[in-house]
């Protein structure tokens, strides 16, 4: 096991250890103070209280103290390099290239679920993906399915193939992929579609030229249902660090199960670092 995921686990037992020591202290106490009969039992049973009560305290400082440090230590060592503060429009505003701005006003358009912000990007081609995040809710960054859209959100798309994949995803309708002239973007279309319905039938439909776009919607699906069986099935080996790797951590984060991080076939440290409790 690698240091992060000793780490992990340590933290793990030291945060379920610690609240208990004050309640066996007490539970200690009242034994004592039930057993003793007589003046000199009652004596004799207080300073071995004391003792067991100071013992307590010396553990209950002691755990806390590592438990804090172990905090710092992983808090300090982020593997996975999350961004804790989503942007803002003050922040998109301050940004000096053009396409950094575009892409800014995007992400808060979708984080916001707000449409509207999208008619602040002047071009077509950046303003129709901002469209299409805001209405799917950019699957790969979100890990439970969207809330329902209305699918006359994609009806603002002007470029026909990105409006038509939109409302195939919306109306969870992967006959609309089939009339997709392009291997490629069908195969998109069936996977975004496939994750909609976290059908693993229609995943298998989204081949493409080199059978990403599948093993993207068989990780989508392992998340989405918790089920690390379908984390299994991604065994592509160009792809199953990828995607299966991604599976395991989504999985795990999600039910703080740090013995799934075992079987990842990703990157471990971000898996342990993503299950912490």
């Amino acid at each position: 096991m690698s240091t992060i995921g000793t780490l992990v686990r340590v933290e793990y037992i030291l945060k379920a250890a610690v609240p208990i020591i004050p309640l066996a202290i007490l539970l200690s106490a009242v034994v004592l103070f039930v057993f003793s009969k007589t003046s000199k039992e009652r004596e004799k049973f207080k300073k071995i209280s004391y003792i067991i009560f100071g013992i307590g305290i010396a553990f209950l400082t002691v755990g806390f103290l590592l438990s804090a440090g172990v905090t710092m230590i992983l808090d300090n060592s982020n593997p996975a390099e999350k961004i804790s503060t989503p942007p803002t429009l003050s922040d998109c505003e301050k940004k000096q290239d053009i396409s950094d701005k575009y892409f800014c006003f995007a992400t808060v358009a979708r984080l916001k679920n707000d449409i509207s912000l999208c008619e602040n990007i002047p071009d077509v081609s950046q303003k129709d993906g901002c469209y299409f995040d805001v209405a799917v809710k950019d699957w790969d960054n979100y890990p439970v399915p969207i809330p329902e859209q209305n699918p006359a959100i994609c009806e603002k798309i002007q470029n026909q193939t990105t409006e038509n994949i939109c409302e195939a995803i919306l109306t969870k309708d992967s006959a609309k992929c089939a009339s997709l002239q392009d291997n490629d973007i069908s195969a998109l279309c069936y996977a975004d579609v496939g994750i909609a319905r976290q059908d693993l039938s229609i995943c298998d439909k989204a081949q493409g030229t080199s059978g990403i776009f599948k093993w993207t919607c068989y990780a989508r699906v392992g998340v989405y249902k918790n089920d690390p069986s379908i984390c299994q099935q991604i065994n592509n080996p160009t792809y199953e660090p990828m995607f299966g790797g991604s599976c395991y951590e989504g999985i795990a984060e999600a039910t703080k199960n740090l013995d799934l991080c075992e079987d990842s076939p990703g990157n471990k440290d971000i898996c342990y670092y993503l299950a912490r409790p």
